[in-house]
Parts: C-alpha cells; structure tokens; sequence
C-alpha cells in the first residue's frame, strides 16, 4: 500500500511539474524542493490540456476563453460556473515592486490573462513566505506577505500564467497601464 501512495504521490508531482514546464533539465529546484515557478503562456491544444488536468472547473473557463472575445468585455465580474469559476476584467496603473506585495489564494487558482500592456508579475513558493503582512481572509480567499520575490513572470498581451496556491504573487508590477482578465478557478 505504501508503495502505491509514493507512486500516486509521485505522478502528481510529475503531472505538477509537467504543467509548469519543469523537468529536471529545465528547473534546477524541482527534484530538489518540489517547486518550479510559473511561466508565460498562450492558449493551444497543449496548454487546454494541461489546465484541464489541473482541475475540473478549467473546462467550462476554456470554453469561455474560447467563445468570447476577452478583450471586448466591459470592466466588472463575470459568473462562469457559479463560484467554481469566474473572471473579473480590469483597467490597472502599474506599480513598483516597492509596492506590490505577495498575495496567495487558497482555495483558487488565477489564470491571469494580459489583454493590452506589459506586466510582470513577481512570484515564490508559498510553502517559503514567512512574513505574513495580512492573514489569510477566508471569505475573500487572500492573504499578503511582505517577502521579496525569487522569480519574476512577465506577460505581454495574449498570453497567461497561472498561479496555484503554491505560487504566492505580486501582479501588476512594471511602468504604465495594462487591461487584463483574471480567471478565479476553484482548484
């Protein structure tokens, strides 16, 4: 029995890492602390497969993605799935890394899709946050850190990362205005 737990712990790991792009050629830390941070990415029949590997809830958020034109919608909060999955678009001011916080979810994973502008986005595993700035809120699924970053995302317009509980991030880091869509996708 035991052997069966290693194995099903090891697939998902594998299957984690997969997602992430992470193997033990292209992130250093994954063999050795189970964590590899998340990249840029664009919508194809490789990245659908992997988010819907992730949870259940991405494929009514892949047929959203897929039938409407993001880019079009007025700011404000879109139902999906009821509170499985949602998108909220937004006009954002960029900010310095100074004041741009870690932030980390529990119960939710972000797809944060750049429609217009440059953003990076700062990110660390979330297992290494040790100085809580806001405790976890449950009702809003947030809490902040006052952590530095160890690995920075940047996205140009199209193209998402998406952020699992274990990535604590700082989004809208940079210079100027980006229009994005954050897909909250409960995990």
């Amino acid at each position: 029995m035991k052997t069966l737990k290693t194995t099903l712990l090891l697939l998902a790991a594998a299957a984690i890492f997969a997602f992430a792009g992470c193997s033990s050629q292209t992130c250093p830390t994954a063999p050795a602390k189970g964590y590899c941070s998340p990249k840029a990415m664009t919508l194809n029949k490789d990245s659908e497969a992997k988010l819907a590997a992730l949870s259940p809830n991405f494929a009514k958020v892949l047929e959203f993605m897929k039938s409407k034109d993001i880019s079009k919608l007025a700011n404000g909060k879109y139902e999906i799935d009821g509170t499985n999955s949602y998108i909220i678009v937004s006009d954002n001011d960029l900010r310095t890394i100074e004041n741009a916080p870690l932030e980390a979810h529990r119960e939710y994973i972000d797809l944060q899709y750049l429609i217009s502008g440059k953003e990076r986005i700062g990110v660390k595993n979330s297992a290494d946050c040790k100085s809580v700035k806001t405790p976890y809120k449950p009702k809003d699924d947030i809490m902040f850190f006052s952590d530095s970053y160890t690995k920075f995302v940047d996205l140009n317009p199209g193209e998402f990362t998406v952020l699992t509980p274990s990535d604590a991030h700082a989004p809208l880091i940079g210079k100027g205005k980006v229009r994005k869509a954050v897909f909250k996708v409960k995990k």
